[in-house]
């Protein structure tokens, strides 16, 4: 996938990196309650797809890439159950789109989540 400037602007300016491949995976061994805990708060305990909120279940955390490896803040997204449950279909897709919410979210909640761990 290409990115544009103002994404390699944005990976520069948080990670150091050109490309999303780049990020730094220091927290690949980090995906624990504390972490899905941080990615909840960020995203204000809304869905980022639908913006709703599960009380009784909290809210899932997808990987983006699909490689539960790669536990990076940047590459986790919180989204209610059934918003989670439409993310195994259609993968390219749905990685497209978060990726790209992603690219967009504010520096600072990026920040959040690295300054807290």
């Amino acid at each position: 996938m290409l990115a544009s400037a103002n994404s390699r602007e944005y990976w520069r300016k948080v990670y150091g990196v050109e490309r999303w491949e780049d990020i730094p995976k220091e927290y690949d061994s980090g995906f624990n309650e504390k972490m899905r805990t941080l990615i909840r708060e960020r995203h204000n305990n809304k869905c980022a797809l639908c913006g709703g909120v599960e009380i009784n279940n909290g809210l899932d955390v997808h990987h983006i890439d699909y490689d539960k490896q790669n536990s990076a803040p940047f590459n986790l997204i919180a989204l209610c159950h059934g918003c989670h449950t439409r993310t195994n279909h259609r993968r390219k897709f749905w990685q497209e789109l978060f990726t790209t919410y992603m690219q967009n979210v504010p520096f600072e909640m990026m920040s959040y989540v690295r300054a807290v761990m």
